[in-house]
């Protein structure tokens, strides 16, 4: 199933490294405009974990919803893994110099 998040982004995490063949994993959290400001943590696999994404990025996300396949302690899990990210704002980097306006 493929679910529409679109939000800013609260936090992006570091890539982390999983396994013998180097399965590369980041997550995003996002908050949306939904009900109490929810915020929802969506993973970005192999490739996509080298896109630019920082705090403060608007973004929509079209993320495949993946369940648990077994019961763990009598709990299923659910989990949102990007298919397709489109920044639609980027936060400015402070960082960066800014030229004279004259």
């Amino acid at each position: 199933m493929i679910v529409e998040i679109e939000g800013v982004v609260e936090s992006a995490g570091e890539t982390q490294t999983f396994g013998e063949k180097g399965f590369r994993k980041r997550t995003l959290i996002i908050k949306t405009d939904a009900n109490f400001n929810a915020l929802f943590p969506v993973d970005l696999v192999k490739d996509d974990c080298e896109k630019e994404v920082r705090s403060g990025d608007k973004i929509t996300a079209e993320c495949y919803l993946n369940g648990s396949g077994k019961l763990w302690n009598g709990k299923a899990f659910l989990s949102l893994t990007a298919r397709e990210l489109n920044i639609k704002g980027q936060q400015n980097d402070s960082s960066a110099p800014t030229e004279a306006p004259f």
